[in-house]
């Protein structure tokens, strides 16, 4: 490995991109209820990123760009296919018992927490028997259908939604899971292309209102992550996570101001949010009296701050030319 492509890989694994990719990666594998949110929100920033830098001859780039529109292409095709199979399931639904043969059958399908797996037993156009193998509803949650099964003329558990809170997503979730489990072996099913399955196992995923609540929660959890870490794989910038905020250093500065922003605390943010480019062009105001670090109350130098942005600043443009 040359030395020039060694430089390059160094600078992106301690870039933002990096960091955002492996948090997602993370959540995403962790984080199933909200997978494709993640997945999602990860690929647009990728397509964005891409965009925003796009210039022809830049191989790294233009991969990019081709990887996040095939990778939305072979998305629509697989929920195109994903919409057969669920029209076939709709326009069956609720499943007649008195059409079902006898026989063992197992399926699943999501709830309000998680997948419900289940297999069925049904004997002379009856339930003969339930057995739930997994899941991640309320406990008793499916008391009232075990209960009533044998009495059942077909799928339809509506009957049975209890008054708790988000209980009847559970049972429509049981429900689903037993249609999937009898009419998967239809022989007018229309099965998912393999490529297909393998696309919504990987994003399985049902996003309903906690989903995306939470993909919010953990998005701010990135962001205290990234604001944090970013000072620090950057030698020269790591006073900047300690300021407050507190503009004291705009008092004494003689500039206070630049572009409508006030100054010098811009530097300092801007390098803590790793934006050197921005450093470098508002460092050209900067007097570098030093005045900032006197009044600051931990010290902070933003001139300081500035020279080891522009270092690190000339140091990547340097080395993705």
């Amino acid at each position: 490995m040359s030395a020039e492509k060694g430089k390059k890989i160094y600078e992106f694994l301690r870039s933002r991109s990096f960091r955002l990719i492996l948090l997602v990666a993370f959540f995403a594998a962790f984080f199933a209820h909200a997978r494709f949110l993640f997945i999602f929100a990860l690929g647009l920033a990728i397509f964005a990123s891409a965009l925003r830098h796009f210039s022809w001859g830049k191989r790294f780039l233009d991969i990019l760009i081709f990887l996040a529109i095939a990778a939305l292409v072979v998305q629509l095709l697989a929920y195109r296919q994903s919409a057969k199979v669920r029209k076939f399931m709709e326009s069956n639904s609720p499943v007649k018992l008195e059409e079902v043969p006898d026989g063992t059958y197992a399926g699943e399908a999501w709830g309000a927490n998680g997948n419900i797996k289940v297999r069925v037993d049904v004997k002379n156009h009856r339930f003969a028997n339930l057995e739930i193998l997994s899941h991640s509803e309320p406990i008793f949650i499916f008391d009232e259908v075990i209960k009533n099964l044998p009495k059942l003329l077909s799928t339809d558990l509506s009957d049975f939604y209890p008054l708790a809170f988000r209980g009847w997503i559970s049972v429509d979730g049981l429900e689903h899971a037993i249609e999937n489990a009898i009419l998967s072996k239809n022989p007018e099913f229309p099965k998912l292309p393999q490529w297909a399955s393998i696309i919504f196992q990987m994003t399985s995923h049902r996003p309903d209102k906690i989903a995306i609540n939470a993909f919010f929660v953990l998005f701010i959890v990135f962001l205290a992550f990234d604001y944090a870490l970013g000072p620090v794989l950057f030698p020269g910038t790591g006073q900047s996570l300690s300021c407050y905020n507190c503009q004291a250093c705009v008092g004494v500065c003689p500039i206070k101001e630049v572009n409508g922003m006030p100054f010098p605390i811009t530097m300092v943010t801007e390098a803590r949010l790793g934006r050197f480019e921005i450093v470098k062009e508002l460092a050209k105001y900067c007097v570098a009296c030093g005045k900032c670090a006197g009044k600051c109350p931990v010290g902070n130098s933003a001139p300081h701050i500035a020279a080891a942005s522009i270092i690190i600043a000339r140091k990547k443009k340097a080395v993705n030319e």
